[in-house]
Order: C-alpha cells, then sequence, then structure tokens
C-alpha cells in the first residue's frame, strides 16, 4: 500500500513524472539493497529527468517507511529501513505453534470372510447317484461326474420331494429321446433336468416327430440305457 501511495502521489503531478518513475518501480523488489542505473530518456531533456527524481526522493518518505530512497550520482539505491521494518514485524500477530499429541492408529483388523455356502450334502447313498448320472451320460453320451457336489445337490433336492429312481429315469428317457439332436440338446444337464420342473418333465411324453429324424435313434439309445442299468439289478 505504500508504494500506491508514492505512484498515486507522482501520478497527480503529470505524465512525465507518471513516465519517469514507473520503469524505476518496477524495478523495487525484496531485496536488502538494490542499485537503479537512471537513464535519460531521448524526449525529455536532463534538467526535466533530474528535476522529476528529485521531487520523487523528496516525497518518497513521506509515503514508503519501509524503505529509503536515495541518489548517487546517476543511481538510485532502494534500501530496507531496518527500523521500521522492525517495527512493523513486532507489530504483527504472532502465531503459536500448538504441538499436538502424536494420534495413536488403531490396527486395522480384517474380518474374516465368510466360508462359502457349500452345496447341500449327500444324504442319499452314494449308489443312487451314481446309477442316476451314470444312465443320464449313458442315455445322452455326456460325461457328468458321479461325485460332483452341483450334480449331487439337484438329486438330493428332488429326492426330498419325494421322486424315486424310476422317477429319475422316466425324466432322462423322455427328454433325452426329445432334444438329442436339437437346439435343446445343450439343455441334458443335471441342473435343467432335475430342477423345479422335474415333475412337469416326469409327465411329459416322447414326441413323435423329434427333430432332425433322429427319433428311432435316440430311442435306442435310451432303451440301451435302460436295459443296461435293469441288468445291474
Amino acid at each position: 500500500m505504500e508504494i500506491i501511495d508514492f505512484i498515486n502521489d507522482i501520478k497527480k503531478m503529470g505524465g512525465i513524472y507518471y513516465k519517469i518513475w514507473l520503469p524505476i518501480i518496477l524495478q523495487f523488489h525484496k531485496k536488502e539493497t538494490i542499485i537503479i542505473k537512471l537513464n535519460v530518456p531521448l524526449d525529455i531533456s536532463k534538467s526535466s529527468y533530474y528535476r522529476v527524481i528529485n521531487y520523487g526522493l523528496n516525497v518518497f518518505p513521506k509515503h514508503v517507511k519501509m524503505y529509503s530512497l536515495s541518489k548517487n550520482y546517476s543511481e538510485l539505491i532502494l534500501s530496507i529501513n531496518e527500523k521500521s521494518y522492525d517495527e512493523k514485524k513486532s507489530k504483527e500477530p504472532k502465531i503459536e505453534t500448538i504441538q499436538a499429541d502424536p494420534i495413536q492408529l488403531e490396527p486395522i483388523v480384517e474380518k474374516p470372510k465368510a466360508p462359502r455356502k457349500k452345496a447341500i450334502e449327500t444324504s442319499y447313498p452314494n449308489e443312487v447317484y451314481e446309477d442316476i448320472v451314470n444312465f443320464l451320460n449313458q442315455a445322452t453320451g455326456k460325461n457328468y461326474k458321479t461325485n460332483s457336489v452341483i450334480n449331487r445337490k439337484f438329486i438330493t433336492q428332488r429326492l426330498n420331494d419325494g421322486f424315486t429312481l424310476e422317477d429319475f429315469r422316466q425324466v432322462i428317457s423322455v427328454k433325452s429321446t426329445n432334444w438329442l439332436g436339437s437346439k435343446m440338446e445343450q439343455f441334458l444337464r443335471p441342473e435343467t433336468l432335475f430342477s423345479n420342473k422335474f415333475e412337469s418333465y416326469l409327465n411329459e411324453n416322447i414326441v413323435s416327430n423329434a427333430p432332425n429324424s433322429n427319433l428311432k435313434n435316440t430311442y435306442d439309445q435310451v432303451s440301451i440305457a435302460t436295459e443296461f442299468f435293469n441288468s445291474q439289478g
């Protein structure tokens, strides 16, 4: 603000004063001491130039207390006024540094992940699951595992509903005959055949117009599987 007051005073004196002093003021900075060369512009007489400089030197202390400005031949010397600087510093509010207590961070304890729920455990003799899955593989040409937990889960659910081994063979026989050789063949799998639709599949009949004219071949394949498992006792 002090420098601005000085500039406003210079402006009041006219354009030539502002023109001469502006380049000088732009060289002011916070160094302790700076030396500014005085250069007389070509369009201003030397006497006019130094008259303007002397005016500025006279009014500078009136507006600016932090710095002192003096002339030494063709140079201006700008330096910090130590007394004014110390007084200003003493008036500035002191900022107290508060030492905060160190923050104690609680250790992060990860919660153990809940174990995945397993499919329903086997609750029927292994032979039951093996008979059903092997019959499915024989009838469809697939290779489902008899010890698969997922396969056994669906079988267990239907056995718990009261369905029998013969019901499983009936569903496999009907759906294999109707679906083999068609786009539905991909659904000849335990999760489809032994799903909640099991009872509706059990009450279906063999379709006489099976796709791709594969009815006889698939029927024979299912019949062979049935005869084989019947022979096993």
